[in-house]
């Protein structure tokens, strides 16, 4: 069957001769729309449409079997998240039913598994803290922020601006969770030692309050806390117990037999309270301070993005499959925002759920709603078990978790590759610590655009010479070698000329001018991608004054975007033909070439000069 195609009806545009499928096109209308064009657009907004005709009946079993597991580690994960971010650790539950079922619908990542993460809560309660005092609106700001943050990756996904992640960096991030992991360990140590404190976003501040509230500690609340740091980082240890193994499930499930039986409370231990059950229920997030958190959620969207391609591009390189950035911007954004309807706040990325995932064989994001519809169910039949569970319990799940934040390794790796990279992952670092998360992040992405904008003003530019026997042109400093003729200056400049940087090379090119011995100047353009006309302005002036000096300027090796740049501004056919060649050796000799027949010139012109003085003294 052939594509239907939409005809135009254009006047006074010239026909030219019939498609084989009969239709007359108008030349200068030529736009159609296909149907088999709808349909890969179609697919690319909806992934299921391109998985789900190809859906095995084996697939099924290894999705289920994947998503089971997962909501086993997802019941206490969630928990515990929601209450670093200073919620109820129902709405931890709450958060994983309806976002990961609208994930599945739009994902181009069939490994990645989503929910409720440490760093995103940790943010979360940053920003929340700043503009609620009790439980109440806390947990409304937190539905107000998943929409705002899910409506800003929307937008970002649709626009196509997920490159502007970009600036949030590998050492970036890495400084920043690794700051986090303190800020996280410093905020649980109220819940740890059951001290009567209050806490904030920095993390010294927590220490030294820490320090001043010792007196307080509830020992058997430390004691609790302790048993259960020591099992669940010992379990890590053992490398025969899988990493599917649900400890943390059963740890609670113990704990919460305990309490019940042992009465924890009357020891002083808080534990979580009646905990409702049955489904989340709809709202409306309440946007009345949209102005105030606007700029916070471009902060959380950010965060929860940054934790999410990087898992999703590890794995996709491991299934041999590609993720659409964009696509993924816009799969979490719907289900930030449709989940703030649901009584749920933001989510991200998990690294140990998606690890999971994929070990136990999910082929597709059904598996994510497998997990949400366990969850679901546990909701409906299960909360009741944990109103006995001790709170320091889920702080005890948090601190174990923080060791796998801090990028000791990656620290490690940057400082021996490249210096620079591990001073912004330190600035990074040392920010989020003394300033807390959103200012740290600020003021990091600020570092990080700051050092494009230095490494784009200040291009290197290398001088180069051709190693022996070879017509190949390589950098003096790298390869000492390398042959150099002294009449004749080869440099290279890396990266595009613009109005920006251009100003480096004009001072460059100008200083050869005081060298009387030059005759020519070579710049290598192979690595220039564009040319602004600021830039072509400024060689136009400088070609002008080489030629006043006598002394030839060439380019070698300019790419196609740069050669239409000069013709487009006439400049090539002003500067002449013996100015570009396809490589720097064809210069060079095209060089030698023009000095010597100058030099064959000077002697004929010299013999000319003399021929009467000779023939007079003969007569």
């Amino acid at each position: 069957m052939k594509p239907a195609y939409v005809r135009i009806s254009v006047r006074d545009f010239e026909e030219v001769e019939p498609e084989d499928d009969g239709m007359t096109l108008l030349k200068g209308a030529s736009l159609r729309f296909e149907r088999p064009q709808i349909s890969k657009l179609l697919r690319s907004i909806l992934p299921p449409l391109e998985w789900v005709p190809k859906y095995q009946k084996s697939w099924l079993v290894s999705d289920i079997i994947a998503g089971l597991t997962v909501s086993v580690l997802l019941i206490p994960q969630s928990m515990a998240y929601s209450f670093l971010a200073g919620l109820p650790p129902i709405y931890g539950l709450y958060t994983s039913t309806v976002p990961l079922i609208v994930y599945a619908f739009f994902a181009s990542s069939t490994a990645l598994n989503v929910g409720p993460v440490a760093t995103t809560a940790i943010v979360l309660g940053s920003i929340i803290k700043q503009f609620a005092s009790t439980e109440e609106e806390l947990v409304a700001l937190s539905f107000t922020m998943a929409f705002l943050t899910g409506a800003v990756m929307c937008l970002m996904g649709f626009f196509r601006l997920g490159f502007l992640v970009n600036f949030m960096s590998r050492p970036v991030m890495a400084g920043f969770t690794s700051a986090a992991a303190f800020i996280i360990g410093a905020s649980q140590l109220k819940d740890l030692a059951g001290l009567k404190m209050e806490n904030s976003e920095l993390c010294y501040v927590n220490v030294y309050r820490a320090l001043l509230s010792l007196p307080s500690t509830n020992f058997f609340t430390f004691g609790i806390s302790v048993f259960c740091v020591c099992v669940l980082m010992g379990v890590r240890q053992v490398k025969r117990i899988p990493k599917w193994f649900p400890v943390q499930l059963l740890l609670v499930a113990a704990l919460v037999a305990f309490s019940y039986f042992a009465d924890l409370k009357q020891y002083g231990i808080q534990i979580l309270g009646p905990i409702p059950a049955g489904l989340p229920a709809f709202s409306v997030p309440n946007l009345s301070q949209f102005p105030a958190l606007f700029r916070s959620s471009l902060i959380l969207a950010l965060v929860s993005y940054m934790g999410s391609i990087s898992l999703a591009k590890i794995f996709a390189t491991k299934r041999k499959q590609l993720v659409d950035p964009n696509q993924e911007l816009v799969a979490l954004g719907m289900s930030c925002f449709m989940g703030s309807f649901f009584s749920g706040h933001v989510i991200s990325g998990s690294f140990t759920r998606t690890v999971i995932n994929h070990q136990m064989g999910a082929k597709t994001p059904f598996a994510n709603v497998v997990t949400a519809v366990f969850i679901l169910l546990a909701l409906v039949c299960l909360t009741s078990l944990f109103e006995f569970l001790p709170k320091c319990v889920l702080a005890a799940m948090i601190v174990s978790a923080i060791k796998s934040l801090v990028e000791t390794e990656e620290a490690k790796f940057l400082w021996q590759v490249r210096r620079m990279d591990f001073l912004q992952m330190a600035l990074s670092f040392g920010s989020t610590l003394f300033f807390g998360i959103q200012q740290g992040l600020l003021i990091s992405v600020a570092g990080s655009m700051l050092l494009v904008i230095y490494n784009s003003v200040n291009p290197p530019i290398d001088q180069l010479g051709r190693l022996p026997n070879t017509t190949i042109y390589k950098n003096m400093k790298r390869f000492p070698q390398a042959i150099v003729d002294s009449t004749i200056e080869v440099i290279r400049m890396g990266g595009d000329l613009y109005f920006a940087n251009v100003g480096k090379l004009a001072t460059r090119l100008r200083e050869h001018l005081h060298h009387p011995h030059i005759k020519a100047v070579i710049l290598d353009a192979s690595p220039l991608t564009s040319i602004d006309t600021t830039a072509l302005r400024e060689v136009a002036d400088i070609f002008e004054e080489y030629n006043q000096q006598g002394v030839s300027l060439c380019f070698a090796a300019c790419s196609g975007p740069v050669r239409d740049a000069f013709v487009r501004s006439h400049l090539a056919d002003r500067l002449g033909p013996r100015v570009f060649f396809l490589s720097v050796h064809d210069a060079v000799q095209s060089v030698e070439s023009d000095t010597e027949s100058a030099q064959v010139d000077e002697s004929i012109q010299e013999e000319e000069k003399h021929k009467p003085e000779i023939s007079g003294s003969q007569s």
